[in-house]
């Protein structure tokens, strides 16, 4: 069986593709008992996985309170330009 795994999750038509999509892949073709706890063990253990897999929560900072004197006491503004001017269709 894990040579079955093996082979299904590094073939290079499905590779890294994630728990699910190998699984169904897999019993396409093959059964065992434990199957799904098997091929989540190695998915979990591939380093190519981890790499490539973004993580499910992003990192946020901690929120700070801003002390602002007045009204639009402190603002933002994106600049761009100078921008083409588009020409006249006749």
């Amino acid at each position: 069986m894990q040579l079955v795994v093996r082979e299904m999750h590094n073939e290079s038509s499905g590779a890294h593709f994630g728990i699910n999509k190998k699984l169904s892949k897999i019993r396409e073709r093959f059964y065992w008992v434990r199957c799904r706890q098997d091929v989540e063990s190695w998915c979990k253990k591939c380093r190519t996985c981890a790499a490539v897999k973004s993580p499910k929560t992003k990192a946020r900072g901690p929120m700070q309170p801003q002390n602002i004197g007045s009204p639009f006491g402190r603002t933002a503004r994106e600049v761009a330009g100078p921008l083409p001017v588009p020409e006249e269709r006749n």
